[in-house]
């Protein structure tokens, strides 16, 4: 499991939350045509963290695809899951990513900072059981 929290430091923001959601379904079409490094690229720019610290922590990620497709197969698609938002400052997108043999949860959650929206946490794992509140 990675799970990739970010402080403060400057960052783009997104306009609205249809904003948000086209952004987490173009980064998991990239996901899904194995393009990770794409799709982590078009995070960066709304994850308020140093370019460098941003670099490490989806290079830590991106290390670990290997494995899972060794275990879970090729990479079959995506599927949205669900949208879930807190009051007007919290925004959760769940995404699956899917394989062969198995998928694992894409968590995004964003916040309505004073310009807009952020991302504040990616993360991802194959505990497929969170979905059943389990």
């Amino acid at each position: 499991m990675v799970m990739l929290y970010f402080g403060v430091a400057h960052a783009d923001t997104l306009p609205s939350p249809e904003a948000v959601r086209k952004l987490t379904d173009d980064v998991m079409d990239k996901l899904a045509s194995s393009s990770a490094d794409r799709g982590f690229a078009m995070l960066k720019p709304y994850m308020p963290v140093s370019a460098a610290e941003f670099d490490s922590l989806a290079e830590k990620a991106k290390l670990q695809k290997p494995t899972i497709q060794q275990r879970f197969g090729t990479i079959v698609g995506r599927e949205f899951i669900e949208e879930r938002r807190i009051g007007a400052s919290l925004i959760r997108i769940t995404q699956l990513e899917k394989f062969e043999r198995h998928a694992m949860l894409w968590t995004f959650i964003f916040y309505r900072g004073s310009e807009g929206w952020l991302l504040d946490t990616v993360n991802f794992n194959d505990n497929l059981q969170a979905l059943f509140g389990q």
